[in-house]
């Protein structure tokens, strides 16, 4: 596929030329491309899997992240510009979810994806409850972290790297917190969703919700687990994003 020249923001971990379409995939909050390593080896030599590196982790650590949704998005669609020239698809989980809903928002008809997927956050016209994570105090946020699960016990229990990421998720939970979604006409692309069935941040009833947002094919899909379901049932995740990315095969639930 055209476009794969180093670019900061993304990764392309095994090149493939002959590909017929790109995965484009973004982490949750506090999380980098790392999130999804393991993804490239689980398709077959016609999708090649491209990750989104933010500013602010992993190898971008020293840079600033972003810490609102309408400066994010426009910089993040213009540097995926090129990797959107042919056919591709987008995943995103928690707060990938939600930037890649917005991402397909703002791309031009003929640069949409021929598929959004979105893992792990509710519909975005739904009124969000719950503390503002991102005002917490540092003791606060590393508990609420713990609980969630976003970060590795080793990451939380350093107090010399957690001054390291703290920053970031806390940007990254702005994105999400202060974000109100503008309204608009729905997406004309298929979208899928896909949850955790013990999910408190995020019941079945909200992944359902996302229909309201396409007029394309609509479907969701409940897996057991939490919040970071995909990484406890990363096979079964792989094999549903497989079938989504296949026209013929994506369930349909209307």
């Amino acid at each position: 596929m055209a476009g794969t020249t180093r670019n900061p923001w993304t990764l392309t971990p095994q090149p493939r030329p002959g590909a017929a379409l790109r995965l484009i995939c973004l982490p949750h909050a506090g999380g980098g491309a790392a999130a999804y390593r393991d993804w490239p080896g689980c398709f077959s030599s016609d999708v090649e899997v491209t990750l989104v590196q933010l500013p602010g982790r992993e190898n971008r650590m020293f840079e600033t992240p972003h810490s609102r949704m309408d400066t994010l998005v426009p910089e993040l669609a213009e540097q995926l510009g090129p990797l959107t020239a042919d056919r591709y698809a987008l995943f995103g989980h928690s707060m990938g979810a939600l930037v890649a809903f917005e991402l397909s928002r703002r791309l031009a008809a003929d640069r949409r994806p021929e598929v959004l997927i979105v893992s792990g956050h509710h519909a975005p016209h739904l009124e969000r409850t719950g503390p503002h994570r991102h005002a917490l105090s540092e003791a606060e946020l590393v508990a609420a972290l713990h609980e969630l699960g976003g970060l590795s016990p080793e990451v939380l229990e350093n107090p010399e790297y957690l001054k390291l990421v703290l920053p970031t998720v806390r940007a990254d939970l702005a994105v999400v917190e202060e974000y109100s979604w503008p309204g608009g006409e729905p997406l004309d692309h298929d979208l899928v969703a896909l949850g955790g069935a013990e999910d408190r941040m995020v019941p079945p009833a909200d992944l359902r919700a996302w229909e309201r947002h396409t007029t394309g094919r609509f479907s969701h899909r409940v897996f057991p687990g939490g919040h970071f379901f995909l990484q406890e049932h990363l096979a079964d995740v792989v094999d549903e994003v497989r079938r989504a990315l296949v026209p013929g095969e994506r369930r349909v639930a209307r």
